[in-house]
């Protein structure tokens, strides 16, 4: 899956908007009971970024900047668990799962003498819809 995580935030009384975007690979388990129509999902979830922004807005400056961030200030690999379940009738399903990566997504960065970065961690939602040809 494809899919952009992101976070906003205020950084020197400016508003800030931070883009990750992710390859993600879901390994997941899925129990029926009973082979009913309940699903429930559990597993480990692999996410490899591909892009990073940053738009910072309300600066300083009152300017807005758009931003390509270099990869190497976040890390390339995420690990996570994801938890969900869902319906399945016949041609349609429907999905809700919950995930929670397990490493911070900053890397510690050091400019002068000073240390920075952020313990942040990804989660999201996800809610799918499908149809069964």
């Amino acid at each position: 899956m494809y899919i952009r995580k992101g976070a906003k935030y205020q950084y020197l009384n400016g508003d800030v908007e931070l883009r990750l975007d992710y390859i993600e690979v879901p390994m997941l388990a899925v129990l029926r009971p009973g082979g009913g129509p309940l699903a429930l999902e559990i597993g480990p979830q692999f996410s490899f970024l591909t892009k990073a922004k940053t738009t910072f807005m309300n600066g300083p400056f009152g300017e807005v900047v758009t931003k390509d961030e270099d990869r190497n200030n976040y890390e390339p690999i995420d690990i996570g668990l994801v938890l969900g379940g869902g319906l399945r009738f016949e041609k349609f399903l429907l999905d809700l799962r919950y995930t929670r990566g397990f490493h911070s997504v900053d890397k510690t960065r050091t400019i002068g003498n000073t240390e920075y970065g952020s313990s942040a961690r990804n989660y999201n939602f996800q809610v799918s819809l499908g149809v069964f040809f």
